[in-house]
C-alpha cells in the first residue's frame, strides 16, 4: 500500500512527458508538381487554407488551384512579384515596374492600385477582398474597386499616429503606433477595437519589415539585429523572443515557419527549415519529417491554419537544384502507447496485445476536414505486440487515432 503513491506519481510523469510529446507534430512530405516550363523554384511560397499555391520563380509568379493548372500571373505583360494570397486566391504585389495591384484568379491581368499616381506596395488582402495598401506611410483600402483612405473611415478612436501595414485574412490590421517621435509600438485592429502593446518597443527596421499577421492578433517582424524574427501579441505583456530565427509566416494557431539559424551563409545548407509556437519551441522540421526523405529542407516559406508548411530543399552540384515540397501533419491524438510508420505505399501501426479491437486506428482524409475509418485487418501478434499494415492512397492524408467505445477520446 505504501507504494501507491510512488507509483501513481511515477505514472503521472509518464503521462505528462507522453503528453509533451504527442503535441510536437509529424509531418509527410510531398513534392511540389512544377510548372511544365520550371525546372527549379524561387524562394517565395505561399499556401492558403484551400490549399492553393502561389510560387516565385519560373520566369515569374505562378498560381495553382488545388487540383488545377498553373497560370501566369502578371500585370500588362510584366512579371508580378507577390506578397500576399487571401483563401480565394486573391493576390497582392508588385510589378516589376513597382507598381502594386491585386490579381484575381483567372484574369488576364492584376488590377493597379495608386492614389495620384503615386508608386505604392500592398499590405495584404482579406478573404472579403478586401486590400491594403500603403503609399509613402499612408495607409489605403481598395475594394470593389473604390479606393478609401484608412484616414476616412470612421472609427470609434482617433487614428492619429496609426499605421496599419497588413492586413488578415479576417479583416484584422497590423501595424504600429507612434507614440513619440522614436518610440513605436504593435498595434492592432478588429472589430473589438484597438488595441496598442505599449510593453513592447520596436525599431525602425522593425516598423519597416513587418512580414505577416494572423486572424488572432500576433504578428512576426525582422529585427534590425542579425534579423532574428520576434514574434509578437499585440495583447500581450512583452515580446514573445525567438533566437537565431528568421520567420516568413504565422498561423491563426501562433505557429510561426521560417529558417534557422536566420544568418546568412554562403552555404545554405547550413541552414535548417524551422518551426516554432510557444508550445514545442523552436524545432528543425528535419527532425519531424516521418515519410522517407533523403534530402535536407533549408528553409520553410509558408504555412496555412491546417498546419501544411511549403519548404525549399537544395542539393545537387553547387547547391543549384532548388526544390519545393509540402510537409502536411500527421495528426495523433492520443497518449496510449501505440506507434505508426508511415512510407510511400502503406502504413503499420503497431500496439500492444492486450489491445481491445478498434480501441485504434487509421484515418484517411481527402481536405483534412472529413476523415474516413480505415479498419485494422489481418494483423499479426509478434513478441506482445499486435502489427498490421494498411495499404494507403498515396494522395489521401493519414493519421493514427485511439478511440473509446465508438467514440473519438
Amino acid at each position: 500500500m505504501e507504494y501507491k503513491p510512488l507509483l501513481c506519481g511515477l505514472l503521472l510523469i509518464c503521462l505528462a512527458r507522453a503528453s509533451l510529446s504527442a503535441n510536437v507534430p509529424k509531418y509527410r512530405i510531398e513534392e511540389v508538381e512544377l510548372p511544365d516550363d520550371c525546372s527549379w523554384v524561387g524562394y517565395r511560397f505561399i499556401i492558403n487554407d484551400n490549399g492553393d499555391l502561389v510560387i516565385s520563380g519560373c520566369g515569374g509568379t505562378r498560381f495553382k488551384k488545388k487540383g488545377g493548372a498553373w497560370q501566369v500571373v502578371e500585370y500588362e505583360g510584366n512579371i508580378l512579384y507577390f506578397y500576399n494570397m487571401n483563401t480565394h486566391g486573391v493576390i497582392t504585389g508588385e510589378s516589376d515596374w513597382g507598381d502594386a495591384v491585386v490579381w484575381y484568379p483567372d484574369s488576364s491581368s492584376a488590377t493597379l492600385l495608386s492614389v495620384n499616381g503615386q508608386r505604392c506596395v500592398t499590405g495584404g488582402v482579406s478573404d472579403d477582398g478586401t486590400v491594403l495598401f500603403l503609399c509613402g506611410w499612408e495607409p489605403y483600402f481598395y475594394d470593389g474597386g473604390e479606393i478609401t483612405a484608412f484616414r476616412d473611415v470612421s472609427y470609434p478612436f482617433s487614428t492619429e499616429n496609426l499605421y496599419p501595414t497588413f492586413i488578415a485574412n479576417s479583416g484584422m490590421l497590423h501595424g504600429w503606433h507612434q507614440g513619440g517621435e522614436d518610440t513605436f509600438h504593435p498595434m492592432v485592429i478588429s472589430e473589438d477595437g484597438l488595441i496598442i502593446n505599449e510593453s513592447i518597443v520596436l525599431s525602425l527596421a522593425q516598423i519597416e519589415h513587418y512580414i505577416d499577421g494572423n486572424d488572432v492578433g500576433q504578428s512576426v517582424a525582422n529585427m534590425d539585429v542579425g534579423y532574428i524574427t520576434n514574434v509578437y501579441g499585440a495583447d500581450t505583456s512583452g515580446t514573445m523572443d525567438v533566437e537565431s530565427f528568421q520567420a516568413e509566416r504565422i498561423n491563426n494557431h501562433g505557429t510561426a515557419v521560417g529558417t534557422s539559424p536566420s544568418a546568412y551563409t554562403i552555404n545554405h545548407l547550413e541552414s535548417n527549415a524551422a518551426i516554432w509556437n510557444e508550445e514545442i519551441g523552436l524545432r528543425d522540421l528535419n527532425d519531424l519529417v516521418v515519410t522517407p526523405f533523403e534530402k535536407k529542407l533549408v528553409s520553410a516559406r509558408s504555412i496555412n491554419n491546417l498546419g501544411q508548411i511549403v519548404c525549399i530543399s537544395l542539393g545537387g552540384p553547387y547547391n543549384s537544384e532548388r526544390r519545393a515540397y509540402i510537409l502536411t501533419e500527421i495528426e495523433a491524438r492520443s497518449v496510449v502507447p501505440f506507434r505508426t510508420r508511415f512510407d510511400s505505399r502503406r502504413v503499420e501501426i503497431v500496439v500492444p496485445g492486450n489491445w481491445e479491437e478498434g480501441s485504434a486506428g487509421i484515418e484517411q482524409s481527402d481536405d483534412l476536414r472529413s476523415w474516413v475509418h480505415l479498419p485494422i485487418q489481418n494483423g499479426v501478434l509478434q513478441s506482445g505486440e499486435y502489427r498490421a499494415n494498411i495499404e494507403i492512397d498515396t494522395t489521401a492524408f493519414l493519421r493514427a487515432v485511439s478511440y473509446k467505445g465508438s467514440e473519438l477520446e
